[in-house]
């Protein structure tokens, strides 16, 4: 039921047990003007709203629709256990996948790096070849720290799974 701003101000004060007095303190206005507010002559001033609310324990809203919104439980929709389960499974499924892939990844990087290392050797060795096997070493050295990003990163998702 929607009341005057006036009126409902004034349930607000009374429910709070405060005095006009001390209401008015607290804004840093008068207890002449409050006064005015709960009997309807005046409305408070729109930078008034956030004091009043926190006064009172309510939101600007409600104050301006002059009723409190009962607040409405949090209705969360159950899974059934077959549901759950299939979810939980499929999730399993694309860590267990991801994983893989990860690991997959940190020893192709690490195999490459050790070939780019043999090729860096071999362009010590030919200086006719030096720069392609200078190219593949440089390559190498690139591998290495993508595999170090991965080897990380798939040690951490290894300690993730251990807890």
């Amino acid at each position: 039921m929607t009341q005057p701003i006036g009126e409902f101000l004034a349930n607000l004060r009374k429910n709070k047990g405060l005095t006009q007095e001390e209401v008015a303190k607290q804004l840093h206005i008068s207890n002449k003007t409050l006064s005015s507010w709960e009997k309807g002559r005046t409305t408070p001033d729109i930078c008034m709203l956030p004091a009043l609310a926190e006064i009172y324990d309510v939101t600007i809203d409600e104050i301006v629709r002059g009723e409190t919104q009962e607040q409405k439980p949090a209705v969360k929709p159950s899974l059934s256990e077959e549901t759950r389960d299939a979810l939980l499974k499929r999730l399993l499924t694309k860590q267990k996948l991801r994983r893989r892939i990860l690991f997959i990844f940190c020893i192709l990087s690490v195999l490459i790096t050790l070939l780019g290392l043999f090729f860096l050797i071999l362009a010590v060795d030919r200086p006719t070849l030096g720069a392609f096997f200078a190219i593949v070493g440089l390559c190498a050295l690139f591998s290495f720290s993508v595999a170090l990003i991965g080897g990380t990163h798939f040690f951490l998702l290894i300690t993730e799974r251990r807890r």
